[in-house]
């Protein structure tokens, strides 16, 4: 009965169309919960709460607008999952556009201003079951290493890939 628990709102329609979507959520060892989200903008914005329900918008957003149409974005970043590792938060996300995403990944201090990779982590590679486009990741800690589970299309359809790298240094 508490649902949804965050809308699209007006002041952000301009950079953000009237959607919110893909959250990704973290709480920190203060207790604060942090939340990432896409918009219909094809942008990521940010927000905070307390208890998990009520959350309060950063001020400054979008933290992630995506590059021109030039480069590999297209001007498009969606899909933001964020993970804290040790001191740094480290973010996929995709970017692309006309069904032909790849992922990104970004780092940051404090969760709002990321230093985002020059290229993508993951691009479609073909052929095969990944030929057109990957996106949505999953990451997990395991170990020393970082897993990363990642849709792949082919046109036909999607599956499911896992990415294992060892922890970027540094963090």
């Amino acid at each position: 009965p508490e649902s949804p628990v965050f809308t699209w709102a007006d002041s952000e329609a301009e950079w953000a169309g009237k959607a919110v979507a893909h959250p990704s959520v973290q709480r920190d060892a203060e207790g604060v919960w942090h939340l990432w989200y896409s918009t219909g903008g094809q942008k990521v914005g940010y927000a905070y709460s307390h208890d998990g329900r009520s959350w309060a918008r950063y001020c400054n957003n979008p933290v992630l607008t995506g590059g021109t149409e030039a480069n590999w974005e297209s001007g498009v970043v969606k899909s933001a999952e964020v993970l804290r590792i040790g001191e740094t938060w480290v973010m996929s996300y995709s970017g692309g556009g006309a069904g032909k995403f790849s992922l990104g990944w970004a780092t940051s201090r404090d969760g709002l201003h990321w230093q985002v990779a020059p290229s993508p982590v993951l691009r479609a590679a073909g052929p095969g079951w990944e030929q057109q486009a990957v996106f949505g990741s999953a990451m997990l800690v395991v170990g020393q290493e970082l897993w990363m589970w990642y849709t792949g299309a082919d046109g036909a359809g999607s599956s499911v890939g896992l990415a294992v790298a060892p922890l970027p240094s540094g963090l």
